[in-house]
């Protein structure tokens, strides 16, 4: 066994593959407290939710939604991009959770029922725990602990970075991961094969120095032409597969909510007013937690029912988001080109601004609701971005496939082909503000989850990485341009979720989540701003918080 030496790497693990990962069912009918199904907020107007991604601070999103619900109630919609695409389809499980609604063989008042899907939001961050106590969440400690000193060895003083590791190096240590006994499975099977195919040194060395590249871009994002081409060095499937066992334990398949009801009757009242780490301070609701997943775990059945083979939004109203690819000669020549770079020659894009596309896929109840582009007609008509252009529908998919073409982003993964391999997905970077498809397809209100700062750096870098102009990079992206598209969009919402969490590193979890829970909600509208819960409820908000409502 492998002594665990600090709270801090367990957080750094749990979000590696948290992150990378990240109808009701009746569970026990005899049980009338779990056979009563979740009731969508009916009430109006339509409140939805808009998340930007937020890549290795995913859990950000969960207490700011879980600050959210605790005061106003769940959102009726949610559109999510690269992370927040895992974002959506946990909190789609939380909500079809019966324990959510039922009370000690009730139904929950609105307030008990808001408490009780507040406390399950926060502890996602229990599934850090979850990790550490499994055998590859040792295994992955130890070569956490074992980069580490690596790094430190070659006189670098930063706790996270691993750029000075020589690549002979890392090619011993790569053979050393390659032969463990659970982390195996988290390597992708494809780039084992490539990186022990017998080949001249000079190649070998290069698909070392690439795979420390890409490790490094976790780190320290750059953006060069090849990053589209480069070899996934996780398996991201699996990543996939394990997050869809945390939407099946959220909600309650295979007796989950048995095994959870203990934790959520004792801890719901507990929670409110708390983050995470202050309510496992002071309660024992966390072991309750965990123990309630491992006993689910040890008791599932051979073939459980999967929520990622479940369509997007069978139980909730939700949209995820991709750019994507799809224009036949476009796609052949990347497919040369991958070759030619994998021979470690430097490849080579081909692409006109109108190859790339923003694809959309809906939950069947927002079925007839199409994005339009903008004409003379719309509030905000005199945009002239091709982005607007781009949107297309591509109608309902598992959540399988959703999460892996929305969530792989190039540097952290290799690209994904669509199931019919006639599109290559690029990622959901393509829309960090998906609040204009919330509005077009029937939202009353949108309410977008974000952080201060004018500053967005992957989404502008990708494009001119694609070989874009500098212009579309700002029609698209840029924060400070008042015609840009993403400021466009921002423009269409009620109110913002306004947090800091591009200020906390990975060994700064725990302020991060006090700062999500606890961020001010910037708002005039009185859907938003009537209750008045909370005393950091402002009438205008810091860069890119900045509300434009007259």
């Amino acid at each position: 066994m492998i002594k665990v030496k600090s709270k801090k790497h367990v957080m750094v693990l749990g979000l590696a593959i948290f992150n990378l990962i990240s109808t009701t069912q009746l569970v026990h009918a005899a049980d009338p407290i779990l056979s009563a199904e979740m009731e969508l907020n009916s009430e109006q107007p339509k409140v939805c939710a808009a998340v930007r991604g937020n890549g290795e601070r995913i859990l950000a999103h969960f207490h700011a939604l879980a600050g959210y619900v605790e005061h106003w109630g769940p959102v009726d919609t949610m559109a999510g991009s690269s992370s927040g695409t895992i974002t959506a389809f946990i909190y789609e499980s939380i909500r079809q959770n019966p324990l959510v609604n039922r009370c000690e063989g009730r139904t929950c008042t609105k307030d008990e029922a808001n408490l009780r899907m507040s406390l399950l939001l926060k502890s996602t961050a229990g599934i850090l725990e979850v990790i550490r106590r499994q055998p590859i969440g040792q295994e992955l400690l130890y070569w956490l602990n074992f980069g580490k000193s690596l790094s430190l060895g070659n006189g670098n003083s930063s706790d996270d970075s691993l750029k000075s590791i020589p690549p002979i190096v890392l090619g011993i240590v790569i053979k050393l991961v390659l032969d463990s006994k659970y982390i195996i499975s988290l390597i992708d099977s494809s780039y084992r094969e490539w990186i022990e195919t017998e080949s001249p040194k000079d190649i070998q060395q290069k698909r070392q120095e690439q795979t420390l590249a890409s490790i490094n871009f976790l780190i320290d994002p750059v953006f060069p032409s090849d990053i589209f081409f480069r070899r996934a060095v996780l398996n991201y499937e699996e990543i996939v597969r394990n997050v869809g066992f945390f939407g099946n334990f959220y909600a309650g398949y295979d007796e989950a909510a048995v095994f959870m009801k203990d934790f959520v009757d004792h801890c719901a009242q507990k929670a409110l007013g708390k983050t995470w780490d202050a309510l496992s301070e002071n309660s024992d609701c966390q072991e309750r937690f965990v123990t309630s997943y491992e006993k689910w775990f040890a008791a599932l059945s051979d073939n459980p029912k999967q929520r990622l083979d479940e369509e997007i939004g069978a139980h909730y109203p939700s949209i995820g988001v991709s750019g994507y690819i799809d224009n036949e000669e476009v796609l052949e020549n990347y497919r040369r080109q991958n070759v030619v770079f994998q021979n470690g020659k430097k490849p080579k894009w081909d692409l006109n601004e109108s190859d790339l596309k923003i694809g959309y896929w809906r939950s069947s109840s927002l079925d007839g609701r199409t994005p339009a582009p903008i004409d003379e007609e719309d509030e905000i008509g005199e945009l002239t971005s091709s982005k607007w252009q781009a949107y297309r529908n591509l109608g309902r998919m598992n959540w399988r496939n959703v999460i892996t073409l929305s969530a792989s982003e190039p540097g952290g993964a290799t690209l994904r082909w669509f199931p019919d391999q006639k599109s290559l997905s690029l990622g959901g970077w393509v829309d960090p503000v998906p609040v204009k498809l919330l509005k077009d397809v029937g939202c009353d209100k949108v309410i977008y989850f974000t952080r201060e700062g004018d500053r967005s750096m992957y989404p502008p870098e990708i494009i001119k990485a694609l070989g874009f102009s500098e212009t579309m990079a700002t029609q698209w992206f840029d924060q400070k341009d008042p015609q840009s598209a993403v400021v466009q969009s921002m423009k269409m919402a009620d109110a913002y979720w306004c947090t800091q969490w591009d200020s906390f590193g990975v060994n700064k979890i725990a302020e991060m989540l006090e700062d999500a829970y606890h961020s001010p909600i910037v708002s005039i509208d009185p859907v938003f701003t009537a209750k008045v819960p909370l005393a950091n409820v402002l009438p205008q908000g810091p860069s890119g918080c900045l509300l434009h409502k007259e």
